[in-house]
């Protein structure tokens, strides 16, 4: 065994431990790095006021423990102030939870009854007698060594030199990251009834030939995995599809014939797994041939992306990374993966042929339920006409002749007892952003210990929530059928912002941050932009991000995200005071973040906007590109440059709204439309056909178009001086843009004259 120490915050802390390892809480700090200022050692009573600075992690942990394990109070005094904070919370805790003990020498009458009812039970011995009892109770047996690591071969050994053998590192991802697909890959036995239902399976539907062959994977087997050459560097392919179009099971089908029909070196990366650049570097070493990476939700770890492709770079490594993403989830969490794009598809509806072996599959599976009553041709009609949207969506509507929402909703309400559905609830609450639901923070939430779910709640449960142990975490994890039902789920039960906040605030206060799942949580609940939606009183989303302070500490993210939501519901200048507020808060807890910069530009931005003197309006714009300008050399998406776009564009409008008869209001004009032109081609040469970009295009043709005070501006313009290239590309432009195609020719006739070598 190895003992982990945990002495303050570290991300993703609990998915680094070992088997063997043995987690160590050090609450207060550790004497052996008391030179640490942020944070420091809990030594004092200010220090214990502030103590979960640096350290919600750990008393997180600390307060799960104390729900799903016995814990034994040890050589403690119980005047210690912050030990009796911690218990008063386990006791407001409730009394779910397992009894817990104190070891104290002479324990009076009185302190064992107070304690017997708050669940604790007194041992009355000194600390170092408790320690004799206990080394003595323990048996020669349950001492036993554990075995030396094997040196068996592994499913990646005909991958490897023979004299070479993978790290234990590698072997430990290998069953807790990721996982090896080869010939020697199988899946436990489910049935194709859960598979149509929407659970995921891992590889049971792949083994079992129940899925359809899609057109865009073996698009994808050909041109990106079939013919590889000899790559210098890596590739990243991205898969986009909408929720329930059946991406998760696409990219398994990629990763499978990849291994097994083309003898590839193939790792998938689960939605549950992660990207350990270390071990991929290490496998790439050792096998000497192209590695495909098929990761399963690209945007939940597009920044160890990113950080992997640009070691592949570097190393000149032989990588195919493959990854999956939602359209509006890629939009918003992997921007920055955006410039190392090499290909993208798009996984769309159902062809003809699609639909046919599909409904041959559920005919051949017993699944049909109300299509059994159709023909064939009546079948296909009711998947691709009445209910074609979504895959998930249409199978669920064309099997059952119900309206999905209502087909989720019914289930919920035939949940029986009461508790069940309430859990049901929860999961979905959390599953709907994609990450997992430890048993951990349920056993928290709800007072309830996984041995007592597995008892009471796992039938009711079982056709709607799957049940799984994860290697990751260590913990057992709960999912709902699939990321989109729960989301379904949650707007059906959770219909009030009263009911929203209440969900909210239980599991906000409660999450654990050395778990990555938890943490990919909280950012999705603190998500500025979500909430405003969510909550668009202030009141009620201050007080979210006020208990997240409260229980996390002072993060950066928490301020980032407070700013970016009171800039949201921001009506005035006046308003906007508070969002700055906020996001200096944030600047100064991360000096050298990027996206806390970006927002201090758009909050500039914001300002301008909402400014009514035309100089006030000017000076806010320019501070706004001023602020985004810095951010563009080393730019991982199109953030900044939209920002500056917007800024033009809006430069160009009021341009045209103080346009006047002179010369110098057309020069203006004709430099403000120069101006919005140029940040936005700078930005698609960087990032092509990025949306932003192209809808802040769309918004200046559209006002160039619309407004015929930019023609005659630039007419005047151009009447004045028509030597000037500049002035007659923009007038032609515009001209254009109005439909006036012969006059925008005649300009640039005109030009030409005065301009005969021009290009």
């Amino acid at each position: 065994q190895q003992l982990r120490p945990l002495v303050h915050d570290e991300p993703d802390f609990m998915d680094r431990l070992l088997k063997g390892d043995v987690l160590y809480l050090k609450l207060h700090g550790c004497i052996t790095a008391f030179e640490q200022v942020h944070p420091g050692m809990v030594y004092s009573t200010e220090r214990i006021l502030r103590h979960k600075e640096g350290r919600a992690a750990q008393f997180a942990q600390f307060l799960e423990w104390a729900k799903t394990k016995t814990l034994v109070f040890a050589g403690y005094s119980l005047r210690d102030y912050n030990l009796r904070q911690l218990v008063d919370e386990i006791v407001r805790d409730g009394d779910a939870r397992m009894r817990h003990y104190i070891v104290k020498k002479g324990v009076l009458e009185v302190e064992e009854r107070y304690w017997a009812e708050r669940r604790f039970t007194l041992i009355d011995s000194t600390f170092e007698n408790f320690l004799v009892e206990v080394d003595g109770a323990i048996s020669p047996a349950a001492r036993a060594l554990g075995l030396a690591r094997s040196s068996t071969p592994s499913s990646l050994t005909k991958f490897i030199a023979s004299n070479r053998q993978e790290s234990t590192e590698l072997r430990n991802y290998l069953t807790s990251g990721a996982e090896h697909v080869s010939s020697d890959t199988t899946s436990p036995t489910s049935s194709a009834s859960k598979f149509f239902n929407g659970f995921d399976l891992g590889w049971y539907a792949l083994e079992g030939e129940l899925d359809v062959a899609r057109q865009v994977t073996q698009s994808i087997l050909q041109e990106q995995v079939a013919v590889t050459g000899q790559l210098s560097g890596p590739r990243l392919v991205v898969l986009k599809a909408h929720a329930g179009a059946g991406k998760s099971v696409a990219l398994r089908r990629i990763a499978w014939d990849a291994a097994k029909r083309l003898s590839k070196l193939v790792l998938y990366v689960p939605s549950t797994g992660y990207v350990n650049i270390q071990a991929v570097q290490e496998l790439l070493a050792l096998a000497k041939e192209p590695l495909f990476l098929i990761v399963d939700d690209i945007t939940l770890v597009s920044d160890s992306v990113m950080d992997l492709i640009a070691a592949a770079k570097r190393d000149k490594s032989p990588l195919v990374v493959i990854g999956g993403g939602r359209f509006n989830e890629w939009n918003v969490r992997a921007q920055n993966l955006e410039s190392s794009v090499t290909a993208e598809y798009e996984l769309k509806y159902l062809t003809r042929k699609e639909t046919d072996d599909l409904i041959a599959q559920l005919e051949l599976n017993d699944c049909l339920g109300e299509l059994k009553l159709l023909s064939h041709e009546e079948r296909v009609r009711e998947f691709n006409e009445v209910y074609g949207r979504q895959l998930l969506v249409a199978l669920h509507e064309a099997t059952r002749n119900a309206q999905f929402r209502d087909i989720i909703f019914d289930e919920y309400q035939k949940i029986t007892p009461p508790e069940a559905q309430l859990l049901y609830a929860d999961i979905c609450a959390l599953h709907r952003f994609g990450s997992p639901v430890r048993a951990g923070l349920i056993s928290r939430v709800h007072g309830i210990s996984f041995e007592s779910f597995q008892v009471r709640f796992f039938n009711p449960l079982e056709q709607v929530v799957s049940l799984e142990m994860d290697e990751r975490s260590g913990d057992w994890i709960y999912r709902a059928r699939h990321p989109y039902i729960a989301e379904i789920l949650y707007e059906q039960v959770f219909k009030t912002t009263a009911e929203r906040f209440d969900n909210h605030a239980k599991f906000i206060t409660r999450l654990n941050p050395a778990y990555s799942y938890d943490r990919r949580i909280i950012g999705d609940l603190l998500r500025g932009n979500k909430l405003a939606d969510a909550f668009p009183d202030p009141t009620r989303g201050i007080a979210i991000f006020d208990l997240a302070a409260d229980a996390l500490g002072d993060e950066p993210h928490i301020y980032h995200q407070k700013g970016i939501y009171l800039k949201r519901l921001a009506g005035d200048v006046g308003a906007l005071r508070a969002a700055e507020e906020a996001l200096l808060t944030a600047q100064a807890l991360a000096p050298t973040d990027r996206t806390i910069k970006h927002s201090l530009a758009e909050l500039a931005l914001t300002r301008s906007k909402f400014s009514t003197d035309p100089l006030e309006r000017s000076a806010w714009r320019r501070e706004a590109i001023d602020k985004a300008r810095p951010l563009l050399a080393t730019a991982n998406g199109s953030y900044a440059f939209h920002t500056i776009a917007k800024a033009q564009v809006q430069a160009l409008s009021d341009a045209l709204d103080h346009e006047e008869n002179s010369t110098l209001s057309s020069d203006v004009v004709s430099e403000a439309i120069k101006s919005a032109e140029e940040a936005i081609r700078s930005g698609l040469q960087r990032f092509p056909g990025d949306g932003h970009l192209l809808a802040e295009e769309a918004s200046l043709a559209h006002l160039l178009e619309n407004d015929e005070r930019a023609e005659r501006a630039l007419h005047r313009a151009f009447e004045a001086n028509k030597r000037s290239q500049l002035i007659a590309k923009r007038y032609a432009i515009v001209l254009k843009a109005r439909g006036k195609l012969l006059e925008a020719r005649e300009v640039l006739r005109q030009a030409l004259e005065h301009n005969p070598g021009s290009q």
